[in-house]
């Protein structure tokens, strides 16, 4: 997956729009609209900015990888991104974590 799929993707997943990152970047729409025609990546001086944002670490958003974790935690991180919101639920119940504001 390239980096700007992993952006597109984090958006859809955060349900934050195209006119969000734009306001949010301080740029028109039509530049967030132009990376994803043209499947450009961002220049590299928004980086920052879209992680925090969609809430990623920078390695997360270049590699599609966390940074430390083992070959089975990043699988296991993945299926769990990749999980229906219900599946999600109720792997945070049975670890026993806190529910997100997501």
């Amino acid at each position: 997956m390239t980096v700007n799929e992993r952006m597109f993707e984090l958006m859809l997943r955060k349900n934050i729009k195209m006119v969000d990152l734009a306001k949010y970047l301080s740029v028109n729409k039509t530049v967030i609209s132009a990376w994803k025609n043209r499947g450009t990546n961002p220049p590299i001086e928004y980086v920052v900015q879209i992680c925090e944002l969609l809430d990623v670490s920078i390695e997360y958003f270049i590699t599609g990888k966390e940074k430390n974790l083992t070959l089975e935690e990043q699988n296991i991180l993945d299926a769990y991104k990749n999980a229906a919101p219900g599946i999600q639920q109720a792997t945070r119940k049975l670890l026993d974590l806190p529910e997100t504001a997501d």
